[in-house]
This record gives C-alpha cells, sequence and structure tokens, in this order.
C-alpha cells in the first residue's frame, strides 16, 4: 500500500521520505506547509498560557523544576531550528 507524504512524515524516517516517489519539490512544499500549521497551533498553546501565567499572576520560580528545564531545552531546539531553517 502507497504511503501518502503525511504518513511518512509523522513516522520520521528518512530512508522512507527519501524513497517516496513524489517530487522532491512537492515533498518540500507540503513539508514546510505542514511545519507552518503545526507552529500556529504552537504559537496559540504558549499564547494561552502566558496570558493564563499573567492572569493568575505566577512567578517563574513556582513553576516544578522539570519545567522549568524542559522551557530551557525547547528554547535550544527552536534555536537550532532557526539556524536550520535560515539554511533553506
Amino acid at each position: 500500500m502507497k504511503k501518502n507524504l503525511k504518513d511518512i512524515l509523522n513516522e520520521i524516517s528518512y530512508k522512507d521520505y527519501q524513497a517516496d516517489p513524489s517530487n522532491a519539490n512537492k515533498k518540500i512544499n507540503q513539508s514546510i506547509s505542514t511545519v507552518s500549521g503545526q507552529l500556529i497551533k504552537i504559537e496559540r498553546i504558549v499564547n494561552q498560557n502566558l496570558k493564563l501565567k499573567t492572569e493568575l499572576d505566577l512567578d517563574q520560580r513556582k513553576y516544578w523544576g522539570s519545567t522549568r528545564a524542559r522551557l530551557h531545552k525547547i528554547g535550544e531546539r527552536l534555536i537550532k531550528l532557526s539556524n536550520n531553517i535560515k539554511k533553506f
């Protein structure tokens, strides 16, 4: 059974992605479109939580240690992602 591009991207296997017979430009364009849509969802989540944090007057020190660590790692990943996007 032939997999569509969305299924291949969800598997995150480069081997499967590369083996997909679709046009390379089409794959890249669809992938960028998917990323854009996911970023909109992420922005919405972040903005809602920033609003909640502000409304409840939460202090950053009240976060659990694991939450602070995750936020730090997310920041690092976003910097790496930004650098890769600039390479496009």
